[in-house]
């Protein structure tokens, strides 16, 4: 039976929200989109774009962390999905790349009101403490230690589904459902310290799993992209909490 739990020290700690709904004015640095503009699409895609060159530092008055790098404490995992059994646990995690990212296409119905944002990633860059156990695609796999991973040509997709709540007699979005999807080009990975230290083994493992990134990727992808809509649901209900539906999408 498919299983699959997740348990997410999130980074957003450091940025904390008044959880009192309220409707505060935009960020004079932030552009302002009318929702029904003809060209509302392009002016949220222009007005994201425009606040890429802060996000390496991270953007606080938008509940966004710095990104590069981007620092998790800790993340665990556990997956039971037929060729994939393991628990694992990452520490100290930093993530390098994700401020440097293109956006190929911006999507929003203020009806619904939903969001789809499709966006692309030259390169990701993951370094984190490890440890695991348990089998991918039959191959057993137990360690401790140090993990670097990078990705390349990194194509993403995200559709942000929410509704329309009043409160203090203003309206704000409460996110329903976030539903992300990842498409990788290029995948390298390396595990040091597998199987307490068998170089061996561990040499083994790590080749199969370059040599099998693809497959691999394909178990995995379920529990990612959890793990991705529970990061992004932190930050948009943030957000959407703060700012009302008016000030973020004015007629």
């Amino acid at each position: 039976m498919f299983r699959t739990s997740l348990v997410l020290t999130l980074y957003f700690i450091a940025i904390k929200a008044d959880n009192d709904i309220k409707a505060n004015p935009l960020p004079s640095f932030v552009q302002s989109c009318q929702r029904s503009s003809v060209n509302l699409n392009d002016c949220v895609q222009d007005s994201i774009e425009s606040l890429i060159p802060m996000l390496s530092k991270g953007i606080p008055e938008l509940f966004i962390p710095p990104l590069d790098p981007l620092h998790i404490p800790e993340v665990t995992l556990e997956e039971n999905s037929g060729a994939v059994v393991f628990s694992s646990s990452y520490k100290n995690i930093s993530v390098k790349g994700l401020s440097r990212f293109g956006i190929s296409s911006v999507e929003v119905n203020p009806k619904i009101p939903e969001f789809r944002f499709k966006f692309y990633f030259p390169e990701i860059q993951i370094k984190a403490n490890y440890s695991v156990t348990g089998k991918i695609m039959l191959m057993p796999l137990q360690g401790d230690g140090l993990v670097r991973a990078n990705f390349t040509d990194v194509d993403a997709t995200v559709l942000m589904t929410g509704r329309l709540i009043e409160k203090d007699e203003h309206k704000h979005i409460e996110v329903i459902k976030i539903h992300p999807e990842y498409t990788i080009g290029g995948s390298k990975v390396h595990l040091e310290n597998l199987f307490n230290g068998d170089e061996k083994l561990g040499s083994a493992m790590n080749s199969f799993l370059n040599e099998n990134w693809k497959s691999v990727s394909e178990e995995i992808r379920p529990i990612m992209e959890e793990l991705m809509a529970s990061m992004l649901d932190n930050t948009a209900s943030k957000l959407f909490n703060a700012f009302s539906f008016d000030t973020l999408l004015p007629l």
